[in-house]
């Protein structure tokens, strides 16, 4: 029931603190510590206000949504590019302010920022470079979820979400952008980096990380098959021998029942991954 008004309005005073904060940080060593706490509260009541934004029933005007936008752009970019040690330290005390900053983006991206294409990868890259090292522990990841509002018994983890996601952004290209297409492949390559590694036994995946690793895997040989591009093709190869790296008994299996069957196209994929002469 918020007023569109008054929630651009404190947007705008968040983007304000923000600003005078970075300053104070970088210029006064004895401050830090403080400018933490305040970094924190300024990060949660930026969360609470995009995800208000992201899922309002209210029709907002084209203006409106412009320089919201614009606003909120700009304050995530300040906030985790320009601050990228607090992000994380707030990440690691409060997860919870990420999972909505990030899931609200989402979103928002999907219901009226379409258009955006390289400023909200520019965005989700930032988002995720920094977190690498603390999201490939499995217990950090079991805080990494967005409660679902129309249910309240259900978590919605994020990283098979993310990787759906962006997946999806690459499937939509109607024409490959290098730019955005490069960025896709760099974050689905943090994210991908994350996954457990099971060097002596199959992954079947899990909640955390991908429910259904197999689908994973064969979505993505199945793309990079397609692909027509090569910049496309390139990134895809890569997502692939990440996680041949992680998991490789499951592309043995994938490997091996290539060969059975005669599918010349995915094994001749699979073994330039693996490095094998056929």
């Amino acid at each position: 029931m918020a007023n569109p008004d008054f929630c651009d309005f404190l947007m705008k005073i968040n983007l304000f603190y923000l600003r005078k904060l970075l300053k104070l940080y970088k210029s006064n060593n004895g401050l830090k510590t403080k400018c933490n706490g305040y970094f924190l509260q300024i990060g949660g009541s930026f969360s609470l206000l995009i995800e208000w934004f992201s899922l309002t029933e209210n029709k907002l005007k084209e203006n409106y949504l412009k320089v919201f936008f614009q606003n909120c752009y700009e304050f995530s970019l300040n906030f985790f590019k320009g601050n990228p040690e607090n992000s994380r330290n707030i990440f690691e005390i409060h997860p919870v302010i990420l999972c909505r900053i990030i899931f609200s983006w989402l979103n928002l991206h999907k219901k009226y920022f379409k258009s955006k294409g390289m400023e909200m990868m520019n965005l989700y890259f930032e988002f995720f470079r920094s977190f690498r090292e603390y999201m490939s522990d499995n217990n950090n990841k079991n805080e990494f979820f967005y409660d679902d509002k129309k249910n309240q018994n259900k978590k919605i983890y994020l990283f098979p979400y993310l990787i759906d996601f962006f997946l999806d952004q690459y499937e939509a290209l109607s024409l490959p952008n290098p730019y955005i297409v490069k960025k896709i492949f760099e974050i689905l390559i943090e994210l991908l980096y994350c996954f457990p590694i099971n060097l002596k036994e199959l992954y079947k995946g899990d909640k955390i990380n991908y429910p259904d690793y197999d689908d994973l895997v064969n979505r993505l040989i199945k793309l990079g098959i397609d692909s027509q591009d090569i910049e496309c093709k390139g990134g895809l190869m890569k997502c692939l021998k990440v996680l041949w790296e992680k998991t490789p008994l499951n592309f043995q299996i994938h490997l091996q029942a290539a060969d059975y069957h005669k599918q010349h196209s995915r094994l001749e994929m699979l073994s330039k991954i693996a490095n094998i002469i056929l």
